[in-house]
């Protein structure tokens, strides 16, 4: 992949603080092993919003995709459908908004949050909720889940870590309301610290868009796979054979600051 290409899917806001800090932060936290469980059999599967999928983690909006390699966005595409996992699409995709179906958004506000709501019938998410305080109100304005999000440290150079937020906008909300979290996840153990602290699912981008540069859909059927290997194996090593048994108990509580 030329550097320019490159520097635009690895690069972020200002510094690029927030974005080394997501990935720092989730590497510190650490996951409690646990011995003589039964784990011998194993499941990948995730119930979220009413639809059961094949494995835990999906594909996050990113934007201009097509610089990583020819076709990008209907690789991504094909390989959700494949692996039976979500993909979202930035409304700065690659590929025009008509030919993906995508409905972009405009400058928005709560009281466009409020029109919307009571226009769109089905299934409404909000992405990029930092502040307990915004989580709770777009609750209260009947949005169905919310995704816990600094955008990858892509906007707000000085946002915290957004695995610092989740669970504190997971007690806000209370348990049971769905929550999507992403941002410096990066392999499968941060896939799994995310559901333990209240995530009941996990997204990511940076590291699909590193495979399709370095061998384009072969490369992200490899990730893809691997992903799935290192949860399967961080549930033997902490004693869990279902994605739905892994909680906070998990967590090494030492090594998280609050």
């Amino acid at each position: 992949m030329p550097r320019m290409m490159f520097d635009y899917v690895d690069g972020a806001a200002g510094n690029e603080s927030a974005s080394r800090l997501n990935c720092q932060v989730l590497d510190a936290i650490r996951l409690l092993p646990r011995v003589l469980v039964n784990v011998e059999e194993r499941s990948l599967t995730k119930s979220f919003l009413d639809r059961e999928w094949g494995l835990p983690f999906g594909i996050a909006p990113m934007g201009m995709c097509n610089l990583t390699w020819p076709g990008a966005d209907a690789i991504l595409a094909q390989a959700a459908v494949r692996h039976d996992i979500p993909l979202c699409l930035s409304t700065a995709a690659s590929s025009t908004i008509e030919q993906t179906r995508n409905e972009g958004r405009g400058r928005i506000d709560w009281n466009f949050l409020e029109m919307l709501r009571e226009r769109w019938p089905r299934t409404l998410m909000v992405k990029g909720v930092l502040a307990p305080a915004d989580a709770v109100a777009a609750k209260e304005r009947g949005v169905d889940a919310l995704y816990v999000s600094n955008h990858g440290g892509r906007q707000l150079d000085s946002a915290p870590a957004a695995i610092h937020m989740l669970p504190l906008i997971r007690r806000a909300v209370g348990e049971g309301y769905p929550l999507i979290f992403d941002s410096g996840v990066r392999n499968g153990e941060g896939i799994v610290k995310a559901l333990a602290l209240g995530a009941d699912f996990v997204m990511l981008g940076r590291a699909f868009l590193y495979a399709i540069g370095a061998d384009g859909e072969r490369r992200l059927e490899k990730i893809i796979e691997v992903l799935g290997e290192e949860i399967s194996l961080a549930m033997a090593q902490i004693g869990r054979r279902d994605l739905i048994a892994i909680d906070g108990s998990l967590i090494y509580e030492h090594e998280i600051e609050n």
